[in-house]
C-alpha cells in the first residue's frame, strides 16, 4: 500500500544507475578510475545526468536537483563523490575565473575543461537513452571515461 512515489523512485532509479557504472568501473580497473573520479568530465556528467533525468521525467528538475543531489552521490560512494564534486567544482570555477593566466594543471589531462563540456553533452544523452528505455545499461558514458574506454583510452 506504501511505497516510493514517483519522485522517489525516479531519484533512486538515478543513484542505481550511477552506482552501476561507478562499481562495474571500479570492478575493471579500481586504480584508473580512481585517477579519473578526480576530474572535469566526472563533475560534468554526475550533475547533468542527474538534472536531465528529472527533466525528462517531468518533474521540476532544478528543486529535486537541489532537494536529492548530495542524497543520490552520497548513496553511489558514502562520503566521498559528494566530497569529490565539491571540490571539482570549486576548481573549474576558479579556473573560469582565470581567463588566461590558467596555470598549465588546471587545463591538461583529467582537467582539461573540454572534458567538462563532453562530459555534459554525453550525460544529457545517456538521461534521455535512460529515461525512454528504463535500461541501466544505455546510461554508460562516465564508466566508459571511467576505465578508458573509446575515445577516453589516451588521456
Amino acid at each position: 500500500m506504501f511505497g516510493l512515489g514517483k519522485k522517489g523512485k525516479v531519484t533512486s532509479s538515478i543513484g542505481k544507475a550511477l552506482h552501476q557504472q561507478i562499481y562495474s568501473a571500479m570492478t575493471e580497473n579500481e586504480q584508473l578510475t580512481n585517477e579519473r573520479l578526480l576530474s572535469l568530465f566526472t563533475n560534468g556528467y554526475i550533475s547533468t545526468f542527474v538534472l536531465c533525468v528529472y527533466s525528462f521525467e517531468e518533474l521540476n528538475a532544478e528543486k529535486m536537483f537541489n532537494n536529492n543531489f548530495r542524497k543520490i552521490l552520497d548513496g553511489v560512494l558514502p562520503n566521498k563523490l559528494y566530497e569529490i564534486f565539491l571540490r571539482q567544482n570549486e576548481m573549474r570555477q576558479l579556473a573560469d575565473t582565470m581567463e588566461e593566466s590558467k596555470p598549465s594543471e588546471m587545463v591538461t589531462g583529467n582537467q582539461n575543461p573540454k572534458y567538462f563540456e563532453e562530459a555534459k553533452l554525453l550525460a544529457k544523452e545517456d538521461a534521455k537513452s535512460f529515461v525512454n528505455t528504463g535500461d541501466m545499461d544505455s546510461a554508460n558514458s562516465w564508466y566508459s571515461y571511467l576505465t578508458g574506454k573509446d575515445n577516453y583510452s589516451q588521456l
